[in-house]
């Protein structure tokens, strides 16, 4: 069995993991979703399914939320940019913010890395 297929297991459980994390979130539904999509993706590259459309499907989808929520990197920059690990009481929300951004970068990047390793798949 070759390496990368467990590169794509490990993939699958980091991501179902984020998503176990997000149980306490109020919107822990679209992460649920964005996470577990990811985790379905890796599984199935794990699987020796053909995930070529679907890895494409979800690049364009995570790509036009992403540019939906460009916002939350304009105002963590506006902000002065706070820290998003340690920060003051009075930039929980814009922390918050920068963290499920960078959670969607994560994933969009991810989902990158499949569509363009797909060619075959």
């Amino acid at each position: 069995m070759k390496v990368s297929k467990y590169i794509h297991l490990a993939v699958a459980l980091l991501f179902i993991y984020f998503s176990f994390v997000q149980l306490n979130d109020l919107d822990a539904w679209k992460w649920i979703l964005i996470y577990s999509s990811i985790a379905l993706l890796a599984f199935l590259r794990f699987a020796d399914i053909k995930t070529r459309l679907f890895a494409r499907l979800l690049f364009i989808a995570l790509a036009i939320y992403a540019l939906m929520n460009f916002d939350l990197l304009a105002s963590w920059i506006e902000a002065g940019r706070p820290a998003f690990l340690d920060y003051a009481e009075t930039d929980i929300q814009i922390a918050e913010n920068m963290r499920e951004f960078l959670g969607l970068c994560v994933s969009l990047l991810t989902a990158l890395a499949y569509a363009l390793g797909s060619s075959k798949k």
